[in-house]
């Protein structure tokens, strides 16, 4: 393992061009993007919550895990592949110095990009300047060389007003990038899948600096205070695990020769167990959530249970900091964000079975809990809902906004104060003390959208996720799945 050319064919970073962001029409292989401001098809609502009491809260996260792009991975590495021809694509946004955040926006600017086919995001971070990464994958080509038939995953930034700056993608079995961070110095690290899992760390202008074929499926990644790397998913055996890399190898354009540092969890006799967030607090512990199907921590509340527990720098569990909980259906943890205090936010799904109109559906329900040294603090619904109401809803992140208030964004079939489509983009405030509903927006196309990751940046939260529709024009229905960020 640490091959500096593993598993993947790569292409070279494919500059966009600037245009006059006009609508985007998803056609083609270009990439093509839009830029509008955000106010189309939004609502706000503000609330004062039911919530319980808890301790002292704090506002500063640490680094916060990305979502799942669904793919599971393999364990075995495949060959080298070659680089790709460059091209030129996209539709930049307006710019404008907003001269109080230092934004160089006036309001929040969503930026919209697709092709023929469907397009998913898997995870979104920040980096200093403001400038978005988002990581993901697509049924066409951003870039212009796909092989036929592929579906690559792709790297794509944006920058702090909107304009695309360029595409990265990757091609082979399976092909997807899972999760993206950023360390102290812009370079981003991301985790993988291309016949074989990947850990791989870029520069800011995309150019690749190392891979590592990882034998484990990562599904989330993070830095420290130092840029030490943290990868967490699933090992083989069905156990989670958490790794600790070094920010290079001998030098910058080396990879690790191997983990610093491995825990894993697990119960055996037939159980799964699976990290699928990872966050790290202002001391270096890093704080991992999941799910299990066993009694990782006390009894099993029956189908799978959500699990938080935390570790500190050399990745040694502090077993008093493990926590188990769920419902007799199936409950999986889905993201994490820390604050001041070491105290762990936690966003999850619950999955319930419901009698819709007489027909029994599935209906996730999504739930954000802060768990401290002696277990819960509070628990909140996100989308209250009374017995055989649909609400079908999904938690995709979790933050500290620049107030100091835990931002969740996700997606909703339920009333957060106005439905706008099918499926809407939520965000949704609360009060970290004590879980109490602060302020929530909703917002959308006439028909599916979904808000997919967000990530804190130096103007204030970044939304990505994807639409059916036009997010410049909420009425319009353009039938594949694209993508979008909200940039503040």
């Amino acid at each position: 393992m640490g091959d500096s050319s593993s598993g993947m064919t790569t292409d070279v970073p494919m500059t966009t061009s600037g245009g006059g962001g006009s609508s985007s029409d998803g056609a083609g292989s270009s990439g093509g993007g839009s830029t509008s401001a955000a106010s189309t098809g939004a609502a706000s609502e503000s609330s004062g919550g039911d919530s319980d009491s808890g301790d002292s809260g704090g506002s500063d996260s640490g680094s916060t895990g990305g979502s799942d792009s669904g793919t599971t991975g393999g364990t075995d590495s495949g060959d080298s592949g070659d680089s790709g021809d460059s091209g030129d694509s996209g539709d930049s946004g307006d710019s404008s110095d907003s001269g109080d955040t230092g934004s160089p926006n006036l309001e929040p600017v969503i930026y919209q990009y697709g092709n023929v086919g469907n397009d998913f995001v898997a995870g979104v971070a920040v980096d200093s300047l403001g400038d978005a990464v988002i990581v993901g994958r697509t049924f066409g080509d951003f870039v212009g060389d796909a092989p036929a038939g592929s579906q690559p995953g792709y790297l794509h930034k944006v920058g702090a007003d909107g304009t695309p700056l360029w595409f990265v993608q990757v091609y082979g079995g399976g092909a997807a990038f899972n999760d993206v961070t950023v360390d102290s110095e812009d370079n981003i690290v991301v985790i993988g899948f291309s016949d074989g899992q990947l850990l791989r760390k870029y520069d800011p202008d995309g150019n690749l600096l190392w891979s590592y074929d990882l034998g484990i499926a990562a599904y989330v990644v993070a830095v420290d205070s130092g840029d030490n790397i943290i990868v967490a998913g699933q090992t083989p055996a069905a156990d989670a695990v958490v790794q600790t890399f070094a920010p290079q190898g001998a030098d910058p354009t080396s990879p690790p020769a191997a983990p610093l540092y491995t825990a894993e969890l697990g119960v055996g006799n037939g159980t799964v167990e699976r990290a699928t967030a990872v966050a790290v607090d202002s001391a270096d512990n890093v704080h991992l959530a999941g799910w299990t199907s066993g009694a990782l921590e006390g009894a099993s509340a029956g189908g799978s249970d959500a699990f938080v527990t935390m570790f500190d720098a050399s990745l040694v569990e502090d077993a008093t900091r493990r926590f188990q909980w769920g419902t007799a259906n199936d409950d999986e943890a889905t993201h994490v964000t820390v604050d001041a205090g070491g105290d762990a936010y936690v966003t999850g799904t619950t999955l319930n079975f419901i009698d819709f109109m007489g027909i029994p559906l599935q209906d996730p329900d999504g739930w954000v809990a802060r768990y401290g040294p002696a277990g819960e603090v509070w628990m909140q619904e996100i989308v209250p809902s009374a017995p055989g109401e649909l609400s079908a809803d999904e938690t995709n992140g979790v933050v500290f906004d620049d107030n100091g208030d835990l931002l969740v964004v996700g997606s909703t079939a339920g009333d957060l104060g106005t439905i706008v489509g099918q499926v809407d983009i939520y965000e949704r405030r609360f009060d970290p003390m004590d879980g109490t509903v602060l302020g929530t927006e909703q917002w959308g196309t006439m028909i599916t959208d979904g808000g997919d990751a967000v990530a804190m940046g130096p103007f204030g939260p970044v939304i990505a996720g994807h639409t059916f529709g036009d997010l410049e024009n909420p009425d319009l229905q353009l039938g594949d799945r694209q993508c979008f960020a909200r940039l503040p």
